[in-house]
C-alpha cells in the first residue's frame, strides 16, 4: 500500500488521490474546472498522463461518505465524464458501492474503486516513477562513498590519517551490499518491477539478483 491509513475527511481524499497521481507522473490538479458541452463544472481531481500517446486524461470523484455510492451517482459522472471528453473516469469512495452503482459502471470507461483498489491500481507506476528514483536521491551519496571503484572518493581516503583509514575502509565493507541493493532496485524500475512485499526478507533479494550479476555476486 502506498498510504497505510485512510484520509480524514473528503478534502484529504482528494489531496491524497491528486498527490499519488502527481507522484506517478501525472498532471494532476484538485479541484479543477473545466469546460464542458454543457457549460462549466467543478471535478475532484484532474489528471493527464502527457507520458502516454495518445495522451490520457483521468477525472476521479472522491467520495468520503458513511454510505455506498448510489446509482444515480455513476449516472450522474459518467455524464459528465463524456460531456468532457476525458477518456477514464474514477470513483473513490471509502464505503463501497451499491449493486445498482456497480452494474451501472459496468462495461463503461468509469471504474469504481474503494481507497485500497485505487492505491492497488497505481502501486507498480507510483514504486517505479516515484518511490524508488526518491530512494536512489536521498542515497547518492551514501552509494558513492560506498561503491568500490569512485576515483574521486579514492583520491579522499588516500588523504586520510591511517586511522582514519582504516575505519573508513571497514565502514566502506560494511555498508557496500546495502548501496548494492538500492542501485539494483533502481535499475530494476526501468523494467516497471512488481512491488516488495513488507517485511523485505533473503528470498526477494535473491530474486532480484538473478536480474543484476553485480548483486548475484555479493548475495
Amino acid at each position: 500500500m502506498i498510504e497505510m491509513s485512510h484520509p480524514a475527511n473528503w478534502k484529504a481524499l482528494q489531496n491524497n488521490v491528486c498527490q499519488i497521481l502527481t507522484e506517478c507522473g501525472y498532471q494532476a490538479n484538485t479541484p479543477k474546472k473545466l469546460n464542458s458541452t454543457r457549460g462549466k463544472v467543478e471535478v475532484d481531481v484532474y489528471a493527464v498522463d502527457n507520458n502516454s500517446y495518445p495522451m490520457i486524461t483521468y477525472i476521479c470523484e472522491c467520495k468520503n461518505w458513511n454510505r455506498r455510492v448510489r446509482q444515480d451517482v455513476v449516472f450522474s459522472f459518467r455524464t459528465i465524464v463524456n460531456d468532457i471528453g476525458a477518456d477514464v473516469g474514477i470513483i473513490i469512495s471509502l464505503k463501497g458501492f451499491q449493486s445498482g452503482a456497480i452494474k451501472t459502471a459496468k462495461n463503461t470507461n468509469i471504474r469504481l474503486l474503494s481507497w485500497e483498489d485505487f492505491q492497488k491500481t497505481f502501486l507498480i507506476r507510483w514504486y517505479n516513477t516515484y518511490f524508488i528514483p526518491r530512494i536512489y536521491e536521498i542515497s547518492r551519496q551514501f552509494i558513492a562513498y560506498t561503491e568500490p571503484i569512485n576515483s574521486h572518493i579514492k583520491r579522499k581516503a588516500d588523504n586520510l590519517e591511517n586511522e582514519k583509514f582504516k575505519k573508513f575502509i571497514s565502514l566502506r565493507k560494511k555498508y557496500e551490499t546495502l548501496s548494492f541493493l538500492i542501485l539494483g532496485l533502481y535499475t530494476l524500475s526501468y523494467k516497471n518491477a512488481t512491488p516488495p512485499v513488507l517485511p523485505l526478507n533473503t528470498k526477494y533479494f535473491k530474486d532480484i539478483a538473478s536480474d543484476s550479476p553485480f548483486l548475484n555476486e555479493i548475495l
